[in-house]
C-alpha cells in the first residue's frame, strides 16, 4: 500500500481478496479510472496498459509465491529497457505493462478499496463506495495535505488527532460525523468540495461505525 492511504474499514475486507483469487491469479488491483472519458491511460499512455483504463498500483495485493513462480523479476529489466522513455508513473506503468500481456494473472477489486479524489472530484463514479462505503482512502497527489479536496483533508486530520487509547466511536466516528455536518453547509458554495462531500455518511463513515461499535451491535 502507498503510504498516503488510510483504512476506513477492516483490514480483513482487503485481505479477503486473497481468498477470491483463482489458481492463476497472483495479484489484485483496482482500475485507474471508473470513467472512460477521463481515464489517463486511455488518453495519454504511450505504452501497453491493462484493459481500457489501466490500473492504479496504490493498493496492491501480492501473492509472492505465485509472483516468484511467474518470474516477476525477470520482466522488469526488459520492460524498463523497452519503455523507459515512454513511462510516466514508474512502477505503476511497469505493472500495467505486465498485466496487459498477462491479464489472466490479475484479480480486479472494486474502487472502494482504493478510493481517490478521481472518484468524486467532479462527479461520483465509484458505485461500490456509494453503496457499501470506502474501505481504503488513497490520498494520491497530496490530497490529504493540500486542502484542494477538504473532505480528504478532514479525514486525514481526524486520524492524526486520534489516539489509539481513545474510544473509537466517540473520538473518531462521532468527531468526523460532526466535522462533516459542519462542512455540509459549504457543499454548494465551495467548488473544491465537489461531489466528494456528498453522501459522506455512507461513503466515509459507515465502515468506521461498524468497526467502532461493540461486537454485540454489529
Amino acid at each position: 500500500m502507498d503510504a498516503d492511504s488510510l483504512f476506513l474499514g477492516p483490514v480483513y475486507d482487503v485481505w479477503s481478496h486473497f481468498h477470491q483469487m483463482n489458481s492463476s491469479q497472483m495479484a489484485a488491483l483496482s482500475i485507474e479510472s471508473e470513467d472512460l472519458n477521463s481515464a489517463w491511460y486511455g488518453r495519454f499512455a504511450r505504452h501497453p496498459y491493462y484493459g481500457k483504463t489501466g490500473l492504479n498500483s496504490g493498493v496492491m495485493l501480492m501473492n509472492l509465491t505465485r509472483m516468484r513462480e511467474f518470474g516477476w523479476g525477470n520482466y522488469l529489466g526488459p520492460i524498463l529497457k523497452e519503455f523507459k522513455t515512454k513511462m510516466v508513473f514508474g512502477d505503476q506503468d511497469i505493472i500495467n505493462i505486465i498485466f496487459y500481456y498477462h491479464p489472466e494473472t490479475l484479480l480486479v477489486f472494486p474502487c472502494r478499496f482504493n478510493f481517490r479524489t478521481d472518484h468524486c472530484r467532479y462527479m461520483p463514479n465509484c458505485e461500490s463506495a456509494m453503496s457499501d462505503g470506502v474501505i481504503v482512502m488513497h490520498g494520491s497527489r497530496a490530497a490529504f495535505l493540500s486542502y484542494k479536496v477538504p473532505p480528504f483533508t478532514l479525514i486525514y486530520q481526524a486520524f492524526q488527532e486520534y489516539q489509539l487509547t481513545q474510544d473509537l466511536h466517540e473520538h473518531l466516528y462521532l468527531h468526523l460525523k460532526n466535522q462533516f455536518a459542519a462542512l455540509a453547509e459549504y457543499l454548494v458554495e465551495d467548488a473544491r468540495i465537489g461531489s466528494c462531500g456528498i453522501n459522506y455518511e455512507t461513503n466515509y463513515l459507515s465502515n468506521i461505525l461498524k468497526v467502532s461499535q461493540p461486537l454485540a451491535l454489529r
